[in-house]
């Protein structure tokens, strides 16, 4: 995809958002209710998604109400860190968000090539 075809894909991909929240791209949020293990979990893969230089954006609302821990603009997928969550949680959340959703558990370690086998 040349750099005028992702921008498009990214900016489509922001039409799932809900406006009133603001989303801001490439900034780590967090929700309070979050533990530090799920928290540090979404840094490690936002740091690498950083790297690798791909759009992101942390707590993002979709229409709708359901929230992404995150949202990765240049794949149209979300990625939920699972800490306390269970699998059936996942599969909820797969058929009320607008993309493709996948899982990583706070207890994986995160490299590279496994955030890119995640996302692709």
């Amino acid at each position: 995809m040349n750099k005028l075809e992702l921008m498009k894909f990214r900016n489509n991909c922001m039409q799932k958002l809900d406006r009133a929240y603001r989303p801001t791209r490439n900034v780590i949020r967090f929700s309070h209710t979050e533990t530090i293990e799920h928290y540090l979990q979404k840094c490690k893969v936002c740091y690498e998604l950083s790297k690798m230089n791909i759009e992101f954006i942390c707590e993002a609302r979709f229409y709708g109400g359901s929230r992404a821990d995150i949202y990765v603009l240049d794949k149209d997928t979300a990625i939920e860190i699972l800490h306390t969550e269970k699998e059936e949680n996942l599969e909820k959340k797969r058929k009320e968000y607008p993309c493709w959703v996948v899982g990583i558990k706070t207890e994986e370690e995160i490299t590279p090539e496994r955030v890119e086998k995640l996302i692709n």
